[in-house]
């Protein structure tokens, strides 16, 4: 490269770094060098000697950037918490459903004999839900649950067919049935008994299994939540 040519080079370059930004000479991009944060604009940092946007990589998942006078400046999204550097997860706030990525279902026998619609009342005002049960791992789950009480003998769950005839749903959520432990014969309204039976309940003679009781029965409500 002649020595004048070279120069302009050199020239352009500086140039480059004065204002921070690519410049062209004739087929060539040359990026701006940078040996100080001061050599870049406010929003970029100078890193290996180029200016770059720190923001894209400097903050973890469901976060905003912003850059002010070289500093990086992250934070986590509205009702997002966390260490905004390694990523912020969603709040979880009681009675708040569906639960927060990564939660738990736990469950818990309320040691308080009720009614079904009281049942469902008392663990909304707790935080949780009357509970549902959606697999057979948890079906076994909670009818451990149950053993560990050491209360019975029979328990609320949110299901119902109340008013949809032989449609059982969870109340709790408003969805059908996906999965189901019925004791044999169950449900069966029994006598159509005044006010029937239209509320799920797991009951010990049926080995915790379940069946269709009246829901103005005094039982013990089993409420979920997550953590």
């Amino acid at each position: 490269m002649p020595a004048l040519e070279a120069l302009l080079v050199c020239l352009f370059v500086r140039i480059g770094c004065i204002l921070a930004q690519d410049t062209v000479v004739g087929d060539l991009v040359l990026h701006p060098v940078c040996l100080t944060h001061d050599d870049c604009l406010e929003n970029e940092i100078c890193t290996n000697q180029k200016c770059e946007n720190p923001c894209n990589c400097a903050c973890g998942g469901n976060t905003t950037c912003h850059v002010e006078n070289h500093v990086v400046a992250c934070a986590c999204w509205p009702g997002y918490s966390g260490d905004a550097i390694k990523g912020c997860i969603q709040d979880h706030y009681s009675g708040c459903w569906p639960p927060y990525a990564g939660a738990i279902k736990r469950y818990e026998v309320e040691a308080i004999k009720v009614n079904w619609y009281t049942a469902y009342a008392h663990c909304l005002t707790h935080g949780r839900r009357l509970a549902t049960i959606t697999s057979c791992e948890e079906n076994e789950q909670i009818k451990e649950v149950i053993r560990q009480s050491g209360l019975g003998p029979q328990f609320w769950a949110s299901g119902t067919d109340y008013s949809l005839g032989s449609y059982w749903t969870w109340m709790s959520t408003g969805h059908p049935f996906t999965f189901t432990d019925w004791s044999p014969n169950q449900p069966d309204n029994w006598q159509d008994l005044p006010g029937g039976e239209h509320c799920l309940e797991l009951w010990q003679d049926g080995q915790y299994r379940w069946n269709d009781r009246n829901c103005m029965e005094l039982q013990f409500p089993i409420c979920e939540y997550y953590e």
